[in-house]
């Protein structure tokens, strides 16, 4: 008998926003899992839909590149949304026979316009290929697995403020130094850590 493949999403990818205009960000991360011998997968086939409407416009992203175990195995293609490309590995991806191989596809959340991608949903899925793979032993040919990956919100980056809790107007005695006059809390979004550069005090 020859062997097999099957795939699921890689449970340590647990992103659930990224962030708009982000080059080379992991849109989709997966495990394959080969069987019976090892397989060398020379096809895979990569769906990059939008899973809601995306701001500004969009029917392209750019640079969409495959990833094997941490290094690029693809050029970047520009990708239509909703349309499946097949990426060619060549001998780039072979699974140990009993053991998994992390799949990655990466973008640039840029679109065909060049114009930076800030809102809606992402989601990139793996596509069956018919005789996608083949057993390293057997050289017997086999599917590649079918895989709907995670569904990735984009977000951009904010800060929010208010006054700290706690700090209570007072009457404060005239001609002292070092006295307390304001105090303000400053929280980041979710989608990215923020630099503050500048504050403006009126």
């Amino acid at each position: 008998n020859g062997g097999s493949l099957t795939g699921s999403q890689n449970s340590a990818y647990s992103v659930s926003t990224v962030v708009g205009g982000s080059t080379n960000q992991t849109l989709g991360s997966f495990k394959l899992f080969a069987y019976g011998e090892d397989a060398k997968v020379s096809q895979l086939s990569i769906n990059v839909a939008a899973a809601s409407t995306l701001a500004p416009t969009t029917t392209k992203l750019n640079n969409v590149t495959v990833y094997v175990n941490g290094a690029a195995v693809t050029s970047g293609v520009q990708a239509t949304l909703g349309t499946p490309f097949t990426a060619n590995l060549g001998s780039n991806l072979i699974v140990p026979a009993g053991g998994s191989a992390i799949v990655e596809v990466r973008g640039d959340l840029i679109n065909e316009d060049n114009a930076n991608v800030t809102s809606g949903s992402i989601q990139v899925s793996l596509v069956a290929v018919t005789n996608g793979a083949q057993g390293v032993s057997s050289y017997n040919l086999f599917n590649t697995p079918a895989v709907t990956g995670q569904t990735l919100s984009i977000s951009s980056g904010n800060v929010s403020y208010g006054a700290t809790s706690g700090f209570t107007a007072a009457n404060i005695a005239k001609n002292q130094s070092g006295v307390k006059v304001a105090s303000f809390s400053l929280q980041a979004g979710s989608a990215e850590a923020v630099n503050v550069t500048n504050i403006a005090i009126i």
